[in-house]
């Protein structure tokens, strides 16, 4: 390989890498998701579920994801080191997206506690807290902004 090559393949992981800063990625009910079969709004769902009502305890399955998950950090660092030889920035942000969306999705499913009252249990036929419609779950989506 020339130094040549090399000059080049170096100014493409820098041009890379320096698209990466300011980026950012979005994780959750993202503002095109619609509204759930109630009529209310599909992040106003997920909100009530994450922090709880007056009326509901908090079920998170955001932050629950996230707590203690320095593994996202080094899956960061993993893709970072690719971008510019065999990933884009982009492509390395939207990897770490549809982990980080599959990882929420698995979350509302498994998650048990609280569990459901028993009254809505018997109105939903279900004792998954997070899952009557699946609406709540289809709705976790990733964004990238400023690329």
């Amino acid at each position: 390989m020339s130094t040549t090559d090399t000059d080049k393949g170096w100014k493409a992981i820098v041009r890379e890498l320096k698209s990466l800063g300011g980026s950012s990625l979005t994780i959750g009910v993202q503002g095109n998701a619609g509204s759930h079969p109630s009529g209310l709004n599909m992040a106003d769902i997920a909100s009530f579920n994450e922090y709880g009502t007056a009326t509901a305890p908090a079920r998170s399955f955001l932050r629950s994801t996230f707590d203690g998950a320095d593994y996202y950090r080094d899956d960061l660092t993993r893709l970072a080191k690719r971008v510019g030889k065999q990933l884009s920035a982009r492509r390395a942000l939207t990897i770490l997206g549809f982990k980080i969306t599959s990882d929420v999705k698995q979350k509302i499913v498994t998650l048990k506690t609280p569990p459901n009252a028993p009254s809505t249990i018997a109105e939903k036929g279900s004792s998954n807290p997070l899952i009557d419609t699946g609406r709540l779950r289809q709705s976790i989506d990733f964004e990238i902004g400023k690329l």
